[in-house]
Formats: C-alpha cells, sequence, structure tokens
C-alpha cells in the first residue's frame, strides 16, 4: 500500500484539487484508493457530499484518541466504487494543542494505516493507495501524515512569491526525512499560465535551482476544476478530454515513478 501526503505550507494552491484528481487517476488505472481529509476546513469532505458537522465519527475522532479503535471503522463509501474516503471535522483545529502531551503521537497514522493494510482474514491488500489531504500548515498533522508517506507531493502555484515558502517547507520536510529516509518529495506545478512571461520565469527558477524535486509534469490554469468540484467529481473523470484532465493523469503516470 502506497501512502501520498499532499501537502504545501499555503492555502489555495491546489491540494485538494489535486488529492481528488489524483485519487481520479489512480482510480482510472484501477487501483483501489482511500482518500484522507486532514485539513479542518474539510472542504474534500464537503465536495464528497457529507456535512463534517454531522458525522460521528472523523479522522479527528481517531487521532483525539486512537487506543481500541481500528481506521477501518471510520472510513465512508463515495459513489467512485475504487474510492473510499475517511472524512475530516472543525475538531481538527485544536489538535496539535490536544496532541502536546502524547508521547508517540508522530506515528498515530502510521499505526492507524497498518491496520487497514490488509484486513483480517485476506491476503489481499484493502487499498493500493492512501491520498492525505493535509491543512495548509506545518501542523502535528501534516507531521503524521508525512510520516507515513513514500511521497510528499507539493502542488506549487506559479508565483515568484511562492518559491521562497516552498523552500522553507523542503527544509522542514528534509527534517522529517532524518526519521523517515524513504520519504521522496515532488514538486507539482499547478494552475500555471505558461504563455505568460511571469509564469515561464518562475518555472525556469524551480528548474534551476530545485530540479531534483520538479516533476516534468504540470497543470495548466482553468475554470473547469472547480466546477467539477461544485459537482463532487474529479475532472478526470468528468472531462477525460479537456486539458487539465490530461494533465492530472500524465502527472499520475509520472508520480507512479516515485512510489
Amino acid at each position: 500500500m502506497k501512502v501520498i501526503s499532499v501537502a504545501n505550507q499555503k492555502g489555495g494552491v491546489g491540494k485538494t484539487a489535486t488529492a481528488f484528481n489524483l485519487a481520479g487517476a489512480l482510480s482510472e488505472m484501477g487501483h483501489r484508493v482511500l482518500l484522507v481529509d486532514l485539513d479542518a476546513h474539510a472542504g474534500l469532505t464537503g465536495i464528497l457530499g457529507y456535512d463534517s458537522e454531522t458525522l460521528d465519527k472523523t479522522i479527528y475522532e481517531y487521532i483525539y484518541n486512537p487506543e481500541g479503535k481500528n481506521l477501518a471503522d471510520y472510513i465512508l463509501g463515495t459513489e467512485f466504487p475504487q474510492i473510499d474516503f475517511i472524512p475530516a471535522s472543525q475538531g481538527l483545529e485544536a489538535i496539535d494543542t490536544e496532541l502536546a502531551d502524547v508521547a508517540d503521537w508522530h506515528s498515530t497514522l502510521s499505526r492507524g494505516l497498518r491496520e487497514i493494510a490488509i484486513p483480517a482474514g485476506s491476503s489481499t491488500r484493502r487499498y493500493d493507495f492512501v491520498i492525505f489531504d493535509n491543512q495548509p500548515r506545518m501542523s502535528r498533522l501534516m507531521i503524521m501524515s508525512l510520516m507515513a508517506s513514500q511521497l510528499a507531493l507539493i502542488p506549487f502555484l506559479a508565483e515568484i512569491d511562492s518559491v521562497n515558502p516552498l523552500k522553507h517547507l523542503l527544509r522542514n520536510i528534509h527534517q522529517i526525512r532524518e526519521s523517515n529516509p524513504d520519504l521522496v518529495v515532488k514538486i507539482l506545478p499547478v494552475m500555471v499560465q505558461a504563455h505568460l512571461g511571469h509564469d515561464k520565469a518562475v518555472m525556469q527558477l524551480l528548474r534551476e535551482e530545485l530540479s531534483d524535486h520538479l516533476l516534468e509534469s504540470f497543470i495548466k490554469r482553468t475554470k473547469k476544476v472547480p466546477d467539477a468540484h461544485s459537482l463532487g467529481k474529479p475532472i478526470v473523470l468528468t472531462n477525460r478530454r479537456h486539458p487539465v484532465a490530461i494533465a492530472y493523469r500524465e502527472a499520475t503516470e509520472e508520480i507512479l515513478k516515485y512510489v
């Protein structure tokens, strides 16, 4: 079971869109995917048609007190046969404080995933991929997800003032790699307007300074992605021939080389 953490310390950079469409593309390839919403704003939870305020079991309840619990009990279905889901709730806003005195908090998600990797009495994996959609800050939740992952995927908005925060995030992730040396870090530029001089300059800067982490694939800017979100469906499954759907599919194929 491969685990991917979609992460960035900035908001509005397409983390949820990337997690959602990556899951869609993987499911299209025949893989079983578990999406996990780790953002207190519960954007992914809402996109999939759930109201986080009415749910009794969310990832918050598990992380807050995992003792004697099985993460499998928190999994919900979606309309997509190959994709399941664990929702978030606003309780995650306080989780950093609530875990302050918990000794082994950083391994909570790793232990939870081991519980669901292979169901009891079966020799078959329940899921091929787990994808974490993180909140936009370096929190205990993000550290937890990175500790449980083989790949940190960073959606990067092609803006010059985002480059230094990106480098800061990479330094933080490299510190986590001291405890999780198998973690691979890749950058996926999103909402790129390749015809604009500014975006071209930013992309060139990334190639010059961060080439080891930069994917060749990138996602162009379009209005179609939010439209697909309002329908609760990834664009890779709703408009397969759209340039953004093709780009996410190509990015997924490239990502598979690293997990």
